[in-house]
């Protein structure tokens, strides 16, 4: 699926807390998009060089999916869970405009 709709989030993990975070993080999407249509993938990627830094993305439909998604409980009570493995996070959602 590229529809050009996306979630991200940049994960700062306390030091100690990243394999916890890894599994917290994969729950939490595996079962918060489940039912909700347009959920087309998610992904978790680490730094190499700063292994308590993570990027995800998650890919949707369109915006209404997306946002449908983020308004559910099951994806705020994940989010909070796995927020509270990190000391910052910062996210946003995207739309594409290049893709090669």
């Amino acid at each position: 699926m590229m529809s050009g709709d996306y979630a991200s989030g940049m994960w700062f993990v306390k030091a100690g807390s990243e394999d916890a975070f890894v599994e917290r993080w994969r729950a939490w999407l595996t079962s918060s998009s489940a039912g909700i249509d347009g959920f087309g993938g998610a992904h978790l990627l680490r730094s190499t060089e700063h292994p308590n830094r993570f990027v995800s993305y998650s890919e949707w439909s369109d915006a209404a999916a997306r946002d449908a998604w983020k308004e559910s409980v099951g994806f705020m009570s994940g989010f909070a869970e796995c927020r509270a493995f990190c000391d910052n996070f910062e996210g946003g959602d995207f739309t594409e405009v290049v893709h090669i």
